[in-house]
């Protein structure tokens, strides 16, 4: 068939293609540890799945907003109001079919032909992708295990230019779990406030997932001007923090002209979302208080355990992570790509990661902490016997 040229360029998602190999094996009676999923395991909140059944009982089964459910948005406005120490408006707020699309259709909103995104390395696999799709162009800053894999305002400074448009902040960071200080914030914001065309899409689903006690990770709203506050852009999800992967919620909080526009392109791409499940959310988001807080418990608790355990092992060295959910492992192998160690581990330990090129870091792995404490045991044996098989 032939396709357009930007079809031509789409490729799956690294880490769904990982996942769809593992699963196919899986089909076919295969021991395998799925280790790639970028998910909580484990159920949702109780109170979620009660919201969404008397949702059903009480929803609009018509067409709804593109922007989102009157109710959803008050919500989500007051929420990340009191998550951000900030006033945010119910007209700045959008909601999305995931954060994925709230990406989506900022780049289509704001960026041109030849518009510059700057994504710090390493980075969330889509982020590329979303950017190019709209013909923009990516400016990869490779951020080095000695900067703590964030990007300084040095680096920053040498990647700017005056076709910059956007700047993707992750924080804590898919897949290394980095974290941002408001000291490295600052130089960040005092460069975005002498660049006007700049935006920050700040993609936020894991800011709540942090090993400290703090109710999110810092943040550039925390430190920049208001007028430079008008080009910071925190996208936000049920995704991660609440476990609601396959509900597809994901939110802005824009300047209400942006908010607009945006609401205008998903007014002709995806119509409205359904009411019921943004009724559920609304429902969470307002009375769920613990689940967030015993997640980020446990995560950390596994995350201790396997650092420990695989930073003993004389070829393996566990990035120090800050949050999210993740593993971040280097490893020292001569000759073997991070594409060719994950194909291994997969068909010859029965474990499914995701290469670290995927990322745009060679020689790491990421494996992911939501599973199940018997099978991260188990997958931790299968990558420790790997490397002692053929390192």
């Amino acid at each position: 068939m032939d396709f357009s040229q930007r079809a031509k360029k789409l490729s799956t998602s690294a880490t769904m293609a990982a996942t769809g190999l593992a699963l196919k094996r899986m089909a076919q009676g295969e021991d395998i540890i799925l280790a790639t999923v970028g998910e909580p395991d484990g159920d949702i909140p109780p109170f979620a799945k009660q919201a969404l059944l008397e949702g059903i009982q009480t929803a609009n089964f018509k067409y709804g907003s593109p922007q989102g459910l009157l109710a959803a948005r008050q919500a989500i406005a007051k929420w990340m109001s009191a998550l951000y120490d900030q006033v945010f408006s119910v007209e700045q707020i959008v909601i999305s079919p995931g954060s994925k699309f709230s990406l989506f259709s900022l780049f289509f909103c704001l960026c041109d032909e030849g518009d510059e995104v700057i994504i710090p390395a390493p980075n969330w696999v889509s982020y590329e992708t979303l950017a190019t799709s709209v013909g923009a162009s990516v400016r990869i800053a490779s951020c080095p295990p000695t900067e703590g894999y964030r990007i300084t305002g040095p680096r920053l400074q040498q990647h700017l230019t005056a076709k910059s448009r956007v700047l993707i902040l992750n924080s804590p960071c898919n897949p290394t779990g980095a974290v941002y200080s408001k000291e490295e914030l600052r130089a960040i914001a005092e460069l975005v406030k002498k660049h006007p065309r700049l935006y920050v899409f700040c993609d936020d689903i894991y800011n709540q997932l942090i090993f400290s006690s703090a109710k999110r990770a810092p943040h550039l709203l925390d430190v920049c001007d208001a007028q430079t506050a008008k080009r910071v852009i925190p996208i936000h999800g049920a995704s991660k923090s609440y476990a609601l992967t396959g509900w597809r919620l994901g939110w802005m909080a824009a300047p209400t002209a942006l908010a607009a526009k945006v609401t205008e392109f998903q007014s002709q791409t995806l119509t409205s979302l359904p009411d019921f499940v943004q009724i559920a959310l609304a429902q969470t988001l307002m009375h769920e208080t613990h689940f967030v807080v015993e997640l980020r418990e446990r995560i950390q608790a596994r995350f201790l355990r396997t650092q420990q355990r695989l930073n003993g092992h004389a070829r393996l060295k566990v990035y120090p992570s800050e949050g999210a959910f993740y593993l971040w492992v280097h490893y020292d192998l001569q000759n073997r790509t991070s594409a060719q160690v994950t194909l291994d581990l997969l068909e010859k330990c029965g474990l499914a990661v995701v290469a670290g090129i995927a990322f745009g870091c060679e020689n790491h792995l990421r494996m992911s902490l939501t599973l199940p404490d018997d099978q991260l045991n188990e997958a931790l044996n299968r990558m420790i016997k790997y490397f002692n098989t053929y390192g």
